[in-house]
């Protein structure tokens, strides 16, 4: 008897239409009749023509339900969606529904539908820990639900890292969410890339809001201009770019760009007298179709994904099949899965922009291997995520459920479960800094006011002192001379704080001051943070008791040093931030560095220098901790600190 599988999702697009014929393919030899389940035949995100939902199926019957059909996605009440999903699959009765997401109504309505009906429930997502901050109480709430699917299909390794987090073992999660028709883009490409009128272009493709990061695009692509003008004068012109999209920014991109002396046009950089421009240019074509989508790569010279941070992005699968160079943030899941670098592109820190405009000038470059390149992109492409990965991570799935015992499943779920809240009630109630676990809590997530309450009353989560506009944001990384810049600067010490915290605490803040720090080379830090742990502290600093008694547990700083050189960083972190990278307080999760300036300890100490109207003087540090009379084979310890912080080495320009 045959079997019925329902595929979720808000409104049916493009994309979503190439994942129902996957499914539809590979789960048919299994038994399984696929359709799809759709909210809502339009949405105020996308601007995709409405599709004819009967062409789809093979067999000529329809082969998508809509619930809601002539509504908008975003017009129906969380009562209305509810009650319509509920009717409707008890309507349709599927044995299986593929769910998107969690966190909207009818995602959970259709959740709850399968547990009461005993369908088996399996949940969509590409939902990555790095793409927001994570709240202990919230991500309590999503474990809770996460928990009750029976299996996962997600795009890529760190999809599945975050649900096995939430407590999804991870033998329920397949791979195969994250897919375009690669033969539509590839054969479309390849007919219109015959007619060769364009100049070549770095192409974007994205909806225009912040997280997009298009104005830092924009800068590098000027930077790029004024190399070309410089290195080539004339001889070479410079790529166009051409922002394929829309949204609310789009205005204020194209006074940027004319602003920076770009030339600007709204259209494709084949209509109208745009192929004829004799300056690079800045195209602005607006939102297209998924029919037009391939000439515009077909002409492009390399795709440029700039976005802060993005779940996975179709858009490098779409470019990737057309055989284009891929140029990404590294905070891009499709990035993470598909772009190898070197290879097929290369990933750069996302508020970088002198990397970026690095990377636009040697795609650009005459001499740069761009079809070798855009060869790899199509061959890592149709080898990682083909087409049929949707269904056949599907079929795999179905396959898995059906054979295991319900029983089992349910058991590996909650033993899953048990350990997340162990882990989350452990690390919120035993916390090893509980002013640090406040201060977190109420600096990243809390309301504004009481952010503000608590500065006057608890000192946290920024001291009005800090805050004050006349002084610049010193960052103060462990070991140092932080305590005595601090002084100088607020009168007072003021404890240790990333740059990132800064930022998530209160971003308008801390991008209208002028930030700094001091780095220091590792090997002297290191000898000066062992020395500082194992005596106490200082007179003006104590140390964590905890931490000392650690440290006399070896013989010498040399058998401690050997001791964590063979471990990850995160455990000789751990014993006290003393020890941490001093990276970690410069850079963002995405490995930019947010801090405006770092300066040297070796080049300032034993005078005075000016920063953001202040001198600073560093003529005594009044942190130095007492001294050990310790013996020890210096050849040796300069060789395991340097693998134990080989990437302080490396960032910091300092030599081993």
């Amino acid at each position: 008897m045959m079997k019925h599988l329902a595929i979720h999702f808000a409104r049916f697009g493009p994309y979503h239409i190439a994942r129902l014929r996957s499914a539809a393919v590979a789960c048919r030899a299994l038994g399984w009749n696929v359709f799809g389940l759709e909210i809502a035949s339009s949405d105020l995100t996308y601007a995709w023509d409405k599709l004819d939902h009967h062409q789809f199926d093979p067999n000529g019957s329809p082969s998508v339900a809509t619930i809601f059909p002539g509504k908008a996605y975003e017009s129906i009440s969380e009562r209305e969606l509810c009650r319509g999903v509920r009717e409707t699959l008890n309507r349709l009765k599927p044995d299986a529904v593929a769910i998107a997401g969690w966190r909207s109504a009818d995602a959970r309505e259709s959740l709850k539908w399968c547990k009461k009906n005993g369908a088996i429930a399996i949940l969509m997502s590409e939902t990555r820990e790095a793409d927001g901050l994570r709240v202990w109480w919230k991500e309590t709430w999503k474990s809770s639900i996460v928990c009750q699917f029976d299996a996962a299909l997600v795009g890529g390794a760190s999809h599945r890292d975050y649900l096995t987090i939430l407590g999804m073992p991870k033998e329920f999660i397949e791979f195969g969410y994250d897919i375009v028709d690669n033969d539509y883009f590839a054969s479309q490409s390849a007919n219109d890339r015959v007619i060769q009128d364009v100049n070549l272009y770095f192409l974007a493709s994205n909806r225009f809001i912040p997280r997009k990061n298009l104005r830092r695009l924009v800068d590098a692509y000027r930077e790029y201009v004024t190399h070309n003008q410089t290195t080539y004068k004339e001889s070479v012109r410079a790529w166009d770019l051409c922002l394929l999209g829309d949204g609310k920014l789009k205005r204020s991109l194209m006074d940027h760009c004319r602003s920076s002396k770009l030339n600007v046009s709204e259209s494709a950089p084949w209509e109208g007298m745009s192929s004829l421009q004799k300056d690079s240019t800045v195209f602005f074509p607006g939102f297209r179709q998924i029919e037009e989508l391939p000439r515009f790569a077909a002409h492009a010279g390399c795709f440029v994904h700039p976005a802060i941070s993005e779940p996975w992005g179709l858009v490098i699968n779409e470019a990737m099949a057309c055989g284009l160079p891929i140029i990404s943030s590294n905070n891009v899941g499709a990035a993470e899965e598909l772009v190898d670098h070197g290879e097929n592109g290369f990933v750069f820190p996302p508020l970088q922009t002198s990397d970026l405009a690095r990377r636009l000038v040697q795609v650009a470059d005459p001499s740069f291997s761009r079809l070798d390149f855009g060869d790899a992109s199509r061959r890592i492409l149709n080898e990682r995520v083909p087409t049929e990965a949707f269904g056949n991570g599907m079929a795999r799935i179905l396959e898995k459920t059906l054979c295991i015992s319900p029983m089992l499943v349910r058991k590996k779920i909650e033993i899953s479960k048990k350990r997340f809240l162990f882990k989350k009630a452990a690390s919120f109630f035993l916390p090893n800094d509980y002013k640090g676990r406040m201060t977190h809590i109420l600096g990243t997530h809390g309301p504004t006011f009481i952010k503000r309450a608590a500065e006057n009353i608890f000192d946290v989560p920024i001291p009005g002192c800090i805050r004050d506009p006349a002084r610049p944001l010193f960052i103060h990384i462990p070991k140092n001379a932080g305590t005595n810049i601090s002084k100088q600067i607020y009168g007072r010490y003021i404890g240790h704080r990333t740059a990132a915290w800064y930022l998530a605490a209160d971003e308008q803040m801390f991008m209208n001051k002028a930030s700094f720090a001091l780095c220091r080379d590792p090997y002297d830090r290191f000898i000066s943070a062992f020395n500082f742990v194992f005596t106490g502290g200082t007179q003006d600093v104590s140390g964590s008791q905890k931490a000392r008694r650690h440290l006399r547990c070896f013989p010498s700083i040399l058998e401690f040093a050997e001791h964590y050189a063979s471990l990850p960083v995160e455990k000789i972190e751990a014993v006290d931030p003393c020890f941490h990278c001093q990276t970690r307080y410069v850079l963002g999760d995405n490995q930019g560095q947010l801090v405006d300036k770092v300066f040297h300890l070796e080049n300032v100490a034993g005078t005075s220098f000016p920063f953001a109207g202040i001198e600073i003087d560093l003529t005594e540090k009044s942190n130095t901790s007492k001294q050990t009379q310790m013996a020890f084979d210096e050849r040796r310890l300069r060789s395991l600190v340097n693998s134990i912080y080989q990437f302080d080495y490396d960032f910091f320009g300092y030599a081993y």
